[in-house]
């Protein structure tokens, strides 16, 4: 990572069969232990476990977590930054080479604990990206064991596990001491070719949903043990946007003589220290959503949508923006789900919008088959399409559940399609309800371009919704995608929409009632809503009122705030009469308005 700133244990046995059962029933109970309030003092008992292992794990890698620091020999001045990882007690350290690149002579290490080491290149593979360093013991000084991760075989790594981060974002370690940490889940296993301009890497990566942030490149991505599954890179999807590793079994092949001393660690061996509860239970959230999320899997598919514009080409303008692109579609696969045994799949209207030629349906085995559209429902941004496989080939499906018992703070995961591989999966919790005028449910699992359109699953497996809105206004600056801000239809709502879909009709978003004022943020201790805009040929301007104006009712209900008068509003339909309330200065006025649509242009 190009730096722009002033410089500054042996595994144990695999568990027995019949452990795994019994720690696969624990997994699947342990929500229903969590929600269960009868049982408050065994739930807070899981939860520190939980936290003891996050604790655990972090402290386990931290001290083998380094920042590196590479002076530039160029005559800007400018040098080179990021992180890496110690894997062996004699001082072995990996990072990457947008860190070290091939023409830094010169690196320095800066531990957590304030230790400042020099460190020479032993090797650098141009395939994987992955710099070998050795750290140079001061002369004379006696050579002590350094603390270091171990190498997972992450060739045995599963979608869905549990994952960590770690990284020195902003220089934390070398300014501060402090390893930046984060916790998440190996979110995607896929081929990729990079759309990033500093890394070019061609070839398999994991994909994580924790932090990844500029300066966490060479640095670590964790397993639930502590070991390392794959270092850091600066490589990205251009429909995902998210975090990736370089697989840590791949850098062991490509530099085989220089790591042949250091051994690849079966994932399924558990460490002799640390409490293997606590590893169970910080696993049980992730692992009941990839177990729960299986059917689901099967039934994702990848859309790939051809479109009669041309590539896009960034031009000069572009060129080195990648702000700019995240806020563009790219071209690629898009994620649907099929739902029905007939051959109905439904995606997010988003993703089949524009000047489409032809839909291609691939299934999760590989099999392609040429998709119709039938119809849309603007409102919940879902789309229904239908594929004819032969009559003898049976449909993996998933049914949308007819009551999605949706609340707040209930554990989801979103899957979705990538370029090759096995589906890919993100989780969180159900953020907020009735979002964007109640077409959607919000999230802070994070949704993309890739998996929109995807299954949305809880943790009984069951199908709730359909990732949607992932850029509610497309033509704009404003993106949903990877913010912790996501959308997704509902499955009771597309089902009520649902006859209409397979007769082929398109359904219109409901206009939104629409007054046209803007409320002033600087005036929290009015109790009312101050108007700091009063929009032209709106319905405030039509009801005569003006900026300073507060707004204290809206047909004689309270407006304290701007909620309060959102709230009463939607309540409302374009065309409805109401009346308002309003004070101008120490004068109180009421007065009568017809609210208009939002998808009215108003001028």
């Amino acid at each position: 990572m190009q730096d722009f700133s002033v410089p500054a244990s042996p595994g144990c046995v695999q568990k027995p069969i019949a452990l795994r059962l019994a720690t696969l029933a624990f997994i699947f109970a342990l929500p229903l232990i969590i929600y269960n309030a009868s049982t408050d003092e065994f739930s807070l008992k899981v939860l520190n476990q939980i936290q003891d292992r996050h604790e655990w794990v972090h402290q386990q890698v931290a001290p083998a977590v380094v920042a590196v620091n590479c002076p530039n020999p160029s005559k800007d001045g400018m040098g080179f930054y990021g992180t890496g990882v110690v894997i062996s007690p004699e001082g072995l350290v990996l990072t990457s080479s947008t860190v070290v690149p091939a023409t830094v002579h010169s690196v320095q290490l800066f531990f957590s604990d304030g230790k400042v080491m020099d460190a020479r290149v032993l090797a650098t593979d141009t395939t994987t990206e992955a710099c070998v360093l050795q750290v140079v013991h001061p002369a004379g000084e006696a050579k002590k064991p350094l603390s270091f991760v171990e190498l997972c075989d992450s060739s045995k790594v599963v979608v869905g596990e549990l994952a960590y981060t770690a990284g020195n974002p902003f220089h934390t370690i070398s300014r501060d001491g402090q390893v930046a940490w984060s916790v998440g889940s190996v979110s995607g296993n896929y081929k990729i070719a990079s759309a990033d301009e500093q890394s070019h890497y061609h070839g398999m990566i994991l994909e994580t949903d924790a932090a990844v942030n500029p300066g966490s490149d060479g640095g670590p991505l964790i397993d639930c043990n502590g070991r390392l599954l794959g270092i850091l890179s600066l490589c990205f999807c251009e429909s995902r946007w998210l975090g990736t590793a370089i697989p840590a079994h791949l850098i062991k092949q490509s530099l085989g003589t220089v790591l042949k001393d250091v051994p690849l660690i079966d994932p399924m061996t558990c460490p002799c220290n640390g409490s293997e509860d606590c590893a169970r239970c910080a696993r049980a959230i992730p692992d009941a959503l990839r177990f729960a999320s299986r059917p689901a899997a099967n039934a994702t598919v990848k859309i790939i949508v051809k479109r009669s514009e041309s590539p896009r080409d960034w031009g000069a303008e572009h060129k080195g923006s990648l702000v700019r692109r995240l806020r563009q579609r790219p071209d690629g696969p898009v994620s649907g789900v099929i739902f029905d045994p007939e051959g109905y799949i439904l995606t997010s209207a988003f993703n089949i919008d524009g000047d489409v030629i032809s839909f291609d349906v691939q299934l999760a085995h590989g099999e392609v088959y040429p998709a119709t559209l039938l119809g849309r429902d603007n409102g919940l941004d879902v789309a229904l399409l239908k594929i004819q496989p032969p009559h003898d080939v049976t449909l993996p499906t998933i049914s949308l559940a007819a009551d999605p018992e949706l609340k707040i703070g209930r554990f989801v995961t979103v899957l979705g399609s990538s370029e090759e591989g096995l589906p890919t999966h993100t989780g969180g919790i159900i953020s907020a309800l009735g979002r964007l005028d109640g077409a959607a449910v919000q999230t802070d699992a994070l949704i993309n371009y890739g998996n929109s359109g995807g299954p949305v699953v809880d943790l009984n497996g069951r199908l709730i919704g359909i990732a949607s809105q992932v850029s509610i206004k497309p033509r704009s600056d404003f993106s949903q995608q990877n913010s912790g801000v996501g959308f997704f239809a509902q499955s009771d709502k597309i089902l009520i929409s649902m006859a209409d879909l397979k007769a082929g009709h398109d359904i219109k978003a409901p206009p939104s009632p629409f007054l046209g004022v803007v409320s002033s943020m600087d005036a929290p201790e009015t109790r009312g809503v101050r108007l700091k805009d009063v929009l032209t040929g709106s319905a405030a301007a039509s009801a005569k009122l003006l900026p300073g104006d507060v707004i204290v009712a809206v047909d004689g209900m309270d407006t304290h705030s701007w909620p309060a008068l959102v709230r009463i509003l939607k309540a409302h339909n374009p065309g409805d009469t109401i009346e308002i309330t309003y004070q101008r200065g120490t004068v109180t006025t009421r007065t009568q308005t017809v609210l208009k649509s939002r998808d009215r242009e108003v001028r």
